[in-house]
């Protein structure tokens, strides 16, 4: 006969209501047949290994009313699918990351069968091994703040599902998990750490909040080939979002796709934003024209660096540069190679190297305020046969970055500066400058 199963009883601590406020250490530890818990609001603290081998459970849910989870506090509960928690780790309050924020913390240090070994990092060089149910897939947060590395490695997970309360997402945050098809990163989230998604090779759809204002260096390297990115911003606000380089940006994969309002992007009119940033539109492959109002001032490096039209072949043949800019960046529209007949508005004072390499430009006409064109800036355009400066005063080709010491050239003649940018005498490759 199965003898019934004898808790800890001295383990529980209640309130003077005999409220249950405390799970004690192995209160429940080895009760294999226990397949559900209800916890109640009152519910503050579970202790080390409460509920270690309670093997039957399958789905949990603790309430936001605890906020202490030790150690091991679900070792060996191989048989969880499905946990939804109030915050990641330990404890609700805890604003440094350690071994004790990191998702493994509460499954324990010590492998049981139906586990995984997790490795997590909750710095750059420092790591710890969990062994996290192998079946569980699906991971609900209902509260707290994510730390450094919080989910990294994680890679059996299917879902997760982030509280609202959340503000940035971590550097490393969810590194590895590559069974993550699906993220949507709530509402109040404003910056995206380093790595954050990083490896997650099965990511094929991502919903940023129009709060973002920032992602982190390779936060999406290696995620899926072909992404779906909804933005739940503007093109304007899209556009200012600070990317540290390009696989920061999702959409640098190579079937990437932008939404906004629920709206594939194919012809971009800039209407609002003072700037375009950085990699804001690097490697996008659904451009079918570009163009720019009043408001932009400044186009930042790579910012459409490798766009591609919506059929997948050369770049836009319409490209708009907006009246205000003053200053074209580095790479800026590399290898775009169906601009065509390309004009830089009269504002622009700095064009950055290579800006326009590779571009299809036929026919080009510089504004009379550029007085710096980077090197290689109207490299690689094959056909190009007309060149016209607006200001033909003195310029000069050097190379020096510093922009002197050169030697003044002519530019009054457009066959001679299609010669100077393509064929001999060739000096696509020199800084040019005006006096």
């Amino acid at each position: 006969m199965r003898q019934p199963f004898l808790f800890r009883q001295n383990n529980i601590k209640r309130d003077n209501n005999d409220e249950i406020t405390e799970i004690g250490a192995y209160v429940f530890a080895n009760y294999t047949e226990l397949t559900s818990i209800n916890f109640s609001n009152n519910v503050i603290t579970i202790e080390n290994y409460a509920f270690l081998n309670c093997s039957g459970l399958v789905e949990v849910a603790i309430p936001n009313s605890v906020k202490t989870i030790g150690e091991g506090a679900f070792s060996g509960c191989r048989g969880l699918k499905s946990i939804t928690l109030p915050f990641v780790g330990g404890s609700a309050n805890a604003t440094v990351a350690s071994p004790t924020t990191l998702f493994g913390y509460i499954f324990g240090k010590t492998s049981y069968s139906n586990s995984r070994s997790t490795t997590q990092y909750y710095d750059a060089s420092n790591s710890v091994v969990y062994y996290v149910p192998y079946y569980l897939t699906n991971v609900e947060i209902t509260g707290g703040q994510l730390l450094y590395g919080a989910f990294r490695g994680c890679d059996k997970i299917t879902t997760i599902t982030l509280t609202t309360n959340l503000t940035k997402i971590p550097n490393d945050a969810f590194r590895g998990c590559s069974s993550i098809t699906n993220i949507t990163i709530p509402n109040n989230v404003s910056s995206i750490g380093e790595y954050a998604f990083a490896s997650c090779s099965k990511l094929s759809k991502v919903t940023i909040p129009e709060k973002v204002t920032s992602i982190g260096s390779a936060a999406f390297s290696n995620v899926a080939s072909y992404i779906d990115v909804y933005f739940l911003g503007t093109v304007g606000k899209w556009c200012m979002i600070s990317f540290a380089g390009g696989s920061a940006n999702p959409l640098y994969t190579s079937g990437s796709e932008l939404y906004i309002n629920n709206s594939c992007l194919t012809n971009l009119y800039v209407s609002s934003a003072t700037k375009i940033s950085d990699y804001a539109f690097y490697n996008y492959k659904c451009l079918d024209s570009i163009s720019m109002g009043s408001s932009v001032t400044s186009i930042g490096r790579y910012a459409f660096g490798h766009v591609f039209n919506a059929g997948g072949t050369y770049g836009p043949d319409k490209v708009t540069i907006g009246s205000n800019v003053t200053y074209i960046g580095d790479d800026a529209f590399y290898y775009n190679g169906n601009i065509k007949t390309l004009v830089i508005p009269d504002k622009v004072t700095t064009i950055g190297n290579s800006a326009f390499w590779g571009c299809g430009i036929t026919s080009l006409t510089i504004g009379s305020s550029v007085s710096k064109i980077g090197t290689y800036a109207f490299y690689s355009n094959l056909e190009l046969s007309n060149v016209t400066f607006r200001d033909t005063s003195t310029w000069y080709v050097t190379q020096s970055s510093s922009y002197s010491d050169g030697t003044q050239i002519s530019v009054s003649s457009s066959s001679n500066n299609v010669k100077y940018f393509s064929t001999s005498p060739n000096y696509a490759g020199y800084y040019w400058y005006k006096k």
